[in-house]
């Protein structure tokens, strides 16, 4: 009877570790491109996001990069604020800007309605010093929100993000 009342909250207690590994996200920055916000080092936290989920320009995310060519060491996953989530207006910066491939941008944006697409966000890198960064990014590629950062690293060696 005794082992009973010890097996069970050990099981709980490793049942809920799971729950919290499935949940969250442990993300390391590599480079310069979320400065000041994130220096190169940094650890994040992040939640795990539904793809349904209300979006909201400001709020971090972690994503994994697609449509891009990737080079042998480039990090899992990239970290960049929310600009415009659908249905805002695209900034004119970015429609007028050689520094997002006009391929992106079509796919981003309404050509008609000059609004970001369903199942689309803009996002940036905040470092203006190394210039400015955007991102078409679709929403399927979003893995999770960051909810806490810098902190120093902790539990399992944490993935890499830039």
């Amino acid at each position: 009877m005794r082992r009973a009342a010890l097996l069970i909250p050990c099981a709980l207690g490793l049942a809920s570790l799971g729950v919290f590994r499935r949940r969250l996200l442990l993300v390391r920055v590599v480079g310069h491109s979320m400065e000041p916000a994130y220096a190169d080092g940094d650890t994040l936290l992040a939640v795990r996001v539904a793809r349904s989920r209300g979006w909201r320009a400001g709020e971090d995310l972690v994503f994994t990069p697609t449509g891009r060519t990737r080079v042998p060491g480039d990090p899992p996953y990239l970290v960049k604020r929310v600009r415009a989530v659908p249905g805002d207006p695209v900034p004119p910066e970015v429609v007028t800007s050689d520094l997002v491939p006009g391929d992106q941008i079509a796919r981003l944006m309404d050509a008609a309605a000059g609004l970001i697409k369903p199942d689309w966000l803009l996002v940036q890198g905040l470092n203006l010093a190394a210039g400015p960064s955007w991102y078409a990014v679709q929403v399927s590629s979003v893995i999770g929100r960051v909810v806490t950062g810098p902190r120093a690293a902790f539990g399992p060696r944490p993935h890499q993000a830039s």
